[in-house]
């Protein structure tokens, strides 16, 4: 993601408000956590490679975890998205509904699921 500095800052508070915009309390996850997210393709859309597939997560993880530092973006769903604190895991298949989807599913160590 070459964007200005700018333009990430305006897709993160983006990405933020379509988050908040799911309408449920977010769930607060303190410790370590298991994080999958499923990329649904649509119609006519193509599968990432997995590099790219990792990386198109990232702005997302960014909106989810604490802010921290100067940092003032965040939801405070999970601590952090370091390997220590965050287990992740990113998968792609087809929607059957032909719409480009996102499942993202937040795991903490009682195995407890809360769907963002």
């Amino acid at each position: 993601m070459r964007w200005h500095f700018r333009k990430q800052m305006k897709w993160r508070d983006t990405l933020t408000m379509y988050v908040i915009a799911l309408g449920s309390p977010l769930p607060k996850f303190p410790g370590p956590v298991k994080v999958n997210i499923t990329r649904m393709i649509g119609y006519r859309k193509r599968d990432f490679d997995t590099d790219n597939l990792y990386a198109s997560c990232k702005t997302l993880l960014d909106v989810m975890k604490s802010p921290r530092g100067r940092s003032r973006h965040g939801l405070s769903v999970f601590q952090d998205d370091n390997p220590k604190m965050c287990q992740l895991t990113v998968t792609q298949r087809k929607s059957e509904h032909k719409r480009s989807e996102i499942l993202v599913e937040v795991l903490d160590n009682s195995s407890s699921v809360a769907n963002v």
